[in-house]
């Protein structure tokens, strides 16, 4: 795991079905903590997470988000004609999804700088004040 940079994989059963989950927490706690020696300590007998629920690789973000929340899981494996193709990790999902709105957040700002400078050109242009750029500004950036 450490090799890979990944904090959790898919444990399969010899006819290559999904048996469970094994994280760094489960190291952790149950092997580290413990003080059992890592390369003696079968896998089977430290797993918390055996017989996970999956979904299948057609199955839409906004589904398996759900599925993760509604389980109260950290980890869905995603499967494709029977092999495990993916293993989303709901808090690497979670940080993801607010660093694009941070971004999205950026951007708007950004834009609205951009139309309130616009409205004050405008506003010399015509030697008047133009409230247009000020409205859809404060438009974009209310919240719902």
């Amino acid at each position: 795991m450490a090799a890979h940079h990944v904090y959790a994989v898919v444990l399969t059963d010899a006819d290559g079905q999904i048996s469970g989950i094994l994280t760094d927490r489960d190291i952790a706690i149950r092997v580290l903590a413990e003080g059992l020696r890592p390369r003696s300590t079968v896998l089977s007998n430290i797993v918390t997470t055996k017989k996970p629920v999956f979904v299948s690789s057609d199955t839409s973000a906004a589904d398996a988000l759900q599925t993760l929340v509604k389980g109260n899981f950290r980890h869905l494996p995603v499967l494709e004609n029977g092999e495990v193709v993916g293993l989303p990790d709901i808090t690497k999902s979670l940080y993801d999804a607010v660093c694009r709105v941070e971004r999205a957040d950026e951007r708007c700002r950004a834009l609205a700088k951009t139309l309130k400078d616009v409205g004050h050109q405008w506003g010399n242009f015509f030697n008047e004040p133009s409230h247009f750029p000020e409205r859809l500004t404060d438009g974009m950036l209310k919240i719902p």
